[in-house]
């Protein structure tokens, strides 16, 4: 709910962009630190409990946010809420454990759609009450969705394991070596230059590009909602495109229509045009959100499907730290058009990696 004015409640507070790129990283780290061990636990204890754990994680950052009053403090919150978002892995397996195997694209088109509906409604209203009534009213209202969703969460129903035979059952470290193979390790590659678009951008400094353009906090707002309201499109087309194209006209096309969107953003002063190329670069990163995480579900047996989402979630979380923090950095040396050159050529290293060294197992090649 606070994403569209996150960078700008950021910025008020400390002044400097390089700063706000820094808060902003902070999201990533626990991430990248937690998400492989909590994937782990989860395969050991279920994931509802860790779901719960994360909800109310969320509703707490959302609170912190709003009462920190200098950067040290921002950093903290920022990073507490980043230790929430580390529970994508228990929810995201946990609705994926309702599907049979078959259903893996169907399973994850849904949940990215399901996010992506949240985001969407969240981020354009979050736009408009930061205009009407304030920052802080937005953070409040997140805290008080967040419980709802607590209370939503605990009647979820944990889909129960097959028992395992103590004989079989691995340490971390076995169950770590025998499930981070070269297909998952090429996905998580892949999914770090994805989210290196996302933070840097979207969730990043096109609010801050934005404002430099004079738009208000509801049309930033509306602009942010929008190009999410079209990853929900984009994650709704998965499931179709997969049944029509090869994986690697898939990905590929996927992969340029973000990399022209992000190159055609920085040289247009033109608000009603940002708002298409958002659209756009966010059909595109519907598709490939649904389609990496169906990747890795499909790559997984059934006992280590956790642990290889955290092993996913937690290495793309590079991208989200790595984003914001060397797009702070670059917007102040430079300018913020910067950061969308940067971008992507990332993208483009990305579409490489997909295009060479990503097996698209159970993807049926006789398509077009």
């Amino acid at each position: 709910m606070y994403v569209p004015v996150l960078p700008i409640h950021v910025t008020n507070i400390t002044g400097s962009l390089e700063t706000v790129g820094i808060i902003l990283s902070a999201y990533a780290i626990a991430q990248l630190l937690l998400r492989i061990p909590i994937g782990l636990l989860a395969d050991k204890i279920g994931n509802k409990k860790l779901s719960l754990i994360a909800i109310l994680l969320s509703s707490l950052g959302s609170i912190l946010l709003m009462m920190s009053n200098n950067a040290n403090s921002l950093f903290l919150s920022r990073t507490l809420t980043g230790l929430a978002a580390a529970g994508w892995v228990p929810i995201s397996i946990l609705y994926s454990s309702y599907f049979t195997s078959e259903n893996t694209d169907k399973s994850m088109s849904e949940i990215v759609m399901i996010n992506s509906i949240g985001l969407l409604s969240a981020t354009y209203m979050g736009g408009i009450l930061a205009e009407k009534y304030g920052i802080n009213f937005v953070f409040v209202t997140a805290f008080i969705f967040g419980i709802i969703s607590l209370i939503c969460m605990s009647f979820s129903q944990e889909v129960k394991k097959m028992p395992i035979d103590n004989h079989h059952i691995q340490n971390p470290i076995q169950k770590l070596k025998k499930t981070m193979n070269k297909n998952l390790m090429a996905i998580c590659v892949v999914g770090s230059c994805l989210f290196y678009l996302t933070f840097s951008t979207i969730y990043g400094f096109i609010p801050i590009y934005l404002e430099k353009l004079g738009s208000s906090e509801t049309m930033i707002g509306f602009i942010i909602a929008f190009s999410l309201g079209a990853s929900l499109y984009g994650a709704f087309l998965l499931p179709k495109l997969n049944n029509k194209f090869s994986y690697k006209i898939v990905i590929c096309n996927t992969w340029l229509l973000m990399i022209v969107t992000t190159l055609i953003t920085p040289i247009t002063n033109n608000v009603m045009l940002i708002i298409l190329l958002q659209f756009f670069c966010g059909i595109g990163r519907g598709i490939m959100t649904a389609l990496l995480m169906s990747l890795v579900i499909k790559q997984s047996s059934m006992e280590n499907k956790s642990t290889s989402m955290g092993i996913y979630q937690s290495l793309y979380s590079v991208g989200m730290f790595v984003g914001p923090f060397l797009s702070g950095i670059i917007a102040a040396m430079t300018k913020v058009e910067s950061i969308f050159y940067l971008a992507a050529i990332i993208c483009i290293f990305g579409m490489f990696v997909s295009i060479l060294f990503v097996k698209p197992l159970e993807y049926k090649q006789n398509r077009i």
